[in-house]
Parts: structure tokens; sequence; C-alpha cells
């Protein structure tokens, strides 16, 4: 396999951008090494930014083991790209700051229109036409807001401390039920409505704001920190397709099943390992100066 040099004195300094779940993080929770793989990159000047469905407090909650942004600045894209949330003074302006877990973020919306609450009461009149209309079960979506703590960590498999916090979106409005199949339908219909969707194992996302491509390529563009640096995408499903598309190197990681997700360009890699050690083997190729995805010549 040939390789390209991604080195300081070939090319800028790289930039990760990365989905959580599947990517970083293993199917039942495990992270292996990758918060030494982190603190690797992040101490010679690489920063890793989280680029997910879940919130700011997920996100903050689970980087209790991850350690993003302790040698570098913290940066996060959270909502599927609804915000960027980062240490202060690193966003050019912001919308307002929050402590969470106390730690103080400057946040910055990243589309012109409602949040998750008003989203939902749109919906609510809308949503069992759209199952009648798509062949799906009447009153089979229900708002995650509508479930017990103990339902959804059932549902997730996540400890109850961390399945409540999926109730705390802000952007979007998140919907548990029905299978994915009819999930999929609805998601299809409210895409043709103006309404951006992301379809997970086991719920579907609804918001206003443009995904992870707009999010990533827009905060690319105007946080100081990340200005010209060579963007590395890493993913492992349908919602982070257009952000791996858009990337100067796109990496997918592969289930543990051997499904994985195909991109329509062909100078991407799939890393050998599903997470987190598929994550782990790219930090170590990254560390290396090296990003297998051709030759540099």
């Amino acid at each position: 396999m040939t390789v390209i040099v991604v080195c300081h004195h070939n090319l800028s300094t790289p930039v990760v951008y990365t989905d959580l779940d599947h990517t970083i993080i293993g199917p039942r929770g495990d992270i292996g090494i990758v918060p030494f793989k982190v603190e690797a990159l992040e101490t010679i000047g690489i920063p890793v930014v989280p680029v997910t469905a879940k919130t700011i407090y997920e996100i903050v909650y689970l980087n209790r083991r991850l350690n993003l942004g302790v040698k570098t600045p913290f940066i996060a894209v959270a909502e599927s790209g609804a915000a960027v949330y980062a240490d202060p003074g690193v966003l050019p302006y912001a919308d307002g700051s929050l402590t969470v877990y106390g730690r103080r973020l400057e946040y910055l919306k990243l589309y012109d229109g409602p949040g998750a609450l008003e989203i939902e009461e749109q919906l609510e009149n809308i949503l069992g036409v759209i199952l009648e209309r798509v062949g799906c079960p009447p009153n089979s979506l229900v708002s995650v807001r509508r479930l017990s703590d103990e339902e959804l960590a059932r549902i997730s498999g996540l400890p109850i401390d961390e399945a409540r916090l999926i109730k705390t979106r802000v952007f979007m409005a998140v919907y548990y039920g029905g299978s994915r199949e009819c999930r999929i339908r609805v998601a299809s219909m409210l895409g043709s409505m103006g309404y951006y969707t992301g379809v997970g194992r086991n719920f579907l996302h609804v918001g206003l704001h443009k995904g992870k491509a707009y999010a990533v390529s827009l905060i690319h563009s105007i946080v100081p920190l990340l200005w010209g640096r060579v963007r590395i995408a890493v993913g492992d499903s349908s919602p982070d397709k257009a952000m791996l598309e858009d990337a100067d190197y796109p990496v997918v990681i592969p289930h543990p099943d051997g499904r994985r997700l195909i991109l329509s360009r062909g100078d991407y890699i799939v890393a050998p390992y599903p997470a987190p050690k598929g994550w782990e083997w790219l930090a170590d190729r990254i560390l290396l100066c090296l990003t297998p995805l051709g030759s540099c010549d």
C-alpha cells in the first residue's frame, strides 16, 4: 500500500473531524486506548473535533473518558451540525455561553430557525398523517422527552446517567419507535418538507439545520485555529457520508459484522478494524505522518 505524507513540512497540520458512536466508541461503549491516541495527536498540535448527533451534554459527559481538548482547545459540533461549542475565545463570535459539567463553553448556532421544542410542536399535528401516508402504524413514533430515564437506558443500552442526557436536545427533535424501514420512510417525507433528518439505530432525528458536512465546512472557514488545515474526516454511517465526501482525506470505520459505508469517491480508505481499534489504527498513521490514501507524488 502506498502512503501520503501529511507532515508539517509537506502539507499543513491536519485536523481530525470524527463521529463518535461506532467510530471512536465501540458498540459496547468501549474506547480502548483512544484517549492516549487523542492526547498524542493534540500534543503535536492536531485538534480532534467530534462531529456527532449527540448533545453537548452527552459529548462532555463522554469526554471525561475521551479527554478531547486537553492539549488543544476543545471544539465540538453537536446535534448533527446544528451548533458548534468551544472553549472561550476559540470561536470568532458566539451566540452565548454555558457551563456543562464544570466546563465553560461558548456556542454558535449554525442555522436560522426554531429549536427542538418548537420543531416538536410543528410535527405534533402532522406526524400522525405522515405515518399513515407512509404505511406505518399510528402513534409508532414517540418523542424521547416522553420516555422515562429507565426506558431510554433499556433502549440505548447506556447507563441511566448517560441515557437521560438523550433528552437534552436543544436544536433537534428525537423520536423513538417503529421499524427502521418506517423511520426511513418518515424521514424521506420530512426531508421533502425541508427538514433535516437522520435515521439512527434506534432513533429518528429531525431538525431544520443543514447537517454535518455544512457545519464542518463552515467552522473550518471561520475558526482561526482550523484555517488552512488538511481535513481528515472519520465516520461509519450514512449521516457521516456528506462530511466524508467533502473531506481532504475520508476514512470509513467498518462495523463489527463487516458492513461499511460506501462513498461515491474512490480515494477513501476503510480502516481494517471496527471501533475503537480502527480509530486507533488511523491515529497511529497520522502520528507517523502517514495517511494511507495514495501516493503524494
